[in-house]
């Protein structure tokens, strides 16, 4: 099971992984970009998994005159996920703090340079949840399990 996954935005990060590790990740500037990613895996993503982006009420005012770009880079992934036959598997943003414990991975230090950690904990939740790897907790049970010989 190959999964590429996106946290989208001004900058958007990206990671492509297995069950086993994380085999490639990084961010890019702009849609270009998100581009370029989704052609350099195409014909070996099996599932893409992607934060989701919504409007609220709230913050509908600060998105005056913005183009929105996140919401461009849903679009163009969903696209593309259409034409290459890739199921898709959105995430709100308020599963951030859940799929980083099941997954151990926490982002440390500016926000701007950890896009991609929001991109593979959304994968690795996906990959997870549908019984494909196993959750941080599982594995340190695992590690105290032989580590006392049972």
């Amino acid at each position: 099971m190959r999964v590429l996954s996106f946290d989208p935005g001004n900058t958007t990060g990206w990671v492509y992984q297995n069950p086993q590790k994380m085999i490639d990740y990084g961010q890019v500037p702009d849609l270009v970009g998100v581009i370029n990613v989704c052609e350099e895996h195409k014909g070996i993503v099996d599932q893409l998994v992607i934060e989701d982006y919504v409007i609220l009420g709230a913050k509908a005012m600060s998105h005056t005159g913005s183009r929105v770009p996140a919401i461009q880079v849903i679009g163009y992934l969903k696209a593309w996920a259409i034409q290459n036959k890739v199921p898709v598997k959105l995430y709100p943003a308020r599963m951030k703090p859940i799929q980083q414990k099941r997954t151990g991975k926490v982002p440390k230090g500016a926000h701007s340079k950890n896009h991609w950690v929001d991109a593979y904990n959304h994968g690795r939740y996906w990959l997870i949840e549908n019984g494909h790897a196993k959750s941080a907790l599982q594995i340190e049970m695992a590690k105290k399990r032989a580590a006392s010989g049972q």
